[in-house]
């Protein structure tokens, strides 16, 4: 339920630039929402199809969580360079990366090089932990044996 509340969020901070996966992925989220209290509306009705319908529709919504889960994976592990290169998508992120007046501090001048070499550094000594985080979120969904 917390990840579909966040894709309200995810729509409005798209404002600020995103990708059109995930514009898919919030709108997404956000019609799971729906989905999920007509699920609980459902279930406390005790109507026997009605909750088999839900319990159906949360194992669809869990199969679809992982597909995204993967995509955005993939496309991070593989796809995306750890170069340390920022992505600014708004005046005011192009205003943190320049360490302009509303930072208060001007970071110190590196190379392209220099740069490329320490995020590679960081990224190499992250990605267990990230990795690791990920595949602990999505075995916490996993439905429990009952």
């Amino acid at each position: 339920l917390f990840n579909k509340v966040a894709g309200v969020y995810g729509l409005i901070a798209l404002f600020t630039g995103g990708s059109a996966a995930q514009l898919s992925l919030y709108i997404y989220s956000v019609c799971g929402l729906f989905a999920y209290l007509w699920g609980l509306k459902a279930v406390s009705s005790e109507d026997a199809d009605k909750s088999t319908l839900t319990a159906h529709i949360f194992l669809l919504d869990h199969l679809i969580g992982t597909l995204w889960t993967a995509f955005f994976g993939v496309d991070w592990w593989i796809f995306t360079p750890h170069d340390g290169k920022r992505v600014t998508n708004s005046p005011a992120q192009i205003e943190l990366a320049t360490g302009g007046a509303a930072v208060g501090h001007h970071p110190a001048a590196t190379t392209d090089a220099q740069r490329a070499a320490s995020a590679l550094q960081l990224w190499n000594q992250e990605k267990a932990l990230a990795a690791t985080v990920i595949i602990l979120g999505w075995l916490l969904k996993l439905p429990s044996p009952t």
